[in-house]
């Protein structure tokens, strides 16, 4: 169940460029930089003269993640670049066309691939079109750490009696079918169970009964992990538990 990281063609088609190949490489390895007198000047790919993708991946809560590989590819170019500390992310110069984009783990983060515009295969990816000149801005991904958990039920229990919540796990991840279970931890309470075998796609829900032997305000944890290692995503839910 580990990310893979993408392997990228080579940038320059003799076929499709009209560049030479010396120009090609220099402006395909990064923003075009002019040192003049002591000053450093920028050029961005959109300025250049030629088109790009960015956009921003961050996680399920919106905190950008760092270390994430977005790859694009189409008919006339290709590219790849790594998200920044803030999850940003700047692919070009590309030619004109309609690409695929896809995020994928590079880093520890152990998030599911992902294609835009949130798709869980290239086949269903939405094609983000590049034009001459011009920056395509806000190809965001919001990646989840290969499933995402819903808990439902009350926000208050009673000390020594059973409450009961039920857990949800959808998978995200396109990948073949994996076996996860729940660990559910706090204080004055600790449960394990079984959710079992979740395809791809696929979503399960599971009731949990939990008895609290402490009372306060009680921060419960409810962890869905892989059984085969892998992924692990957790939900902290609040309860205020009385008696």
């Amino acid at each position: 169940m580990s990310p893979s990281v993408p392997t990228g063609r080579s940038s320059w088609n003799p076929e499709r460029s009209s560049w030479n190949a010396g120009s090609r490489t220099h402006l395909r390895r990064a923003l075009l930089t002019l040192v003049l007198g002591g000053f450093l000047f920028v050029i961005s790919p959109a300025s250049a003269g030629a088109g790009a993708i960015s956009g921003v991946g961050t996680n399920s809560e919106g905190a950008g993640l760092e270390g994430i590989c977005v790859s694009v590819d189409g008919p006339a170019d290709d590219g790849i670049a790594l998200t920044d500390f803030l999850g940003r992310y700047t692919v070009g110069p590309l030619y004109t066309g309609k690409y695929t984009v896809r995020f994928n783990d590079c880093g520890k983060h152990n998030v599911a691939i992902e294609w835009y515009d949130n798709s869980a295969s290239h086949s269903k990816a939405k094609p983000v079109n590049v034009k001459f000149g011009k920056t395509t801005s806000g190809i965001d991904a919001k990646l989840a750490l290969y499933g995402d958990v819903f808990v439902k039920g009350p926000e208050q229990a009673r000390r020594g009696q059973k409450t009961v919540y039920r857990v949800t796990y959808k998978d995200t991840y396109d990948n073949s079918p994996y076996k996860v279970r729940l660990e559910v931890k706090g204080k004055g309470v600790r449960h394990k169970q079984m959710i079992g075998k979740i395809k791809p796609g696929a979503s399960k829900t599971v009731k949990v009964k939990l008895k609290f032997r402490k009372s306060g305000r009680i921060k419960v944890r409810f962890k869905v992990r892989s059984v085969t290692g892998g992924g692990v995503k957790t939900v902290n839910k609040w309860v205020k538990v009385r008696g």
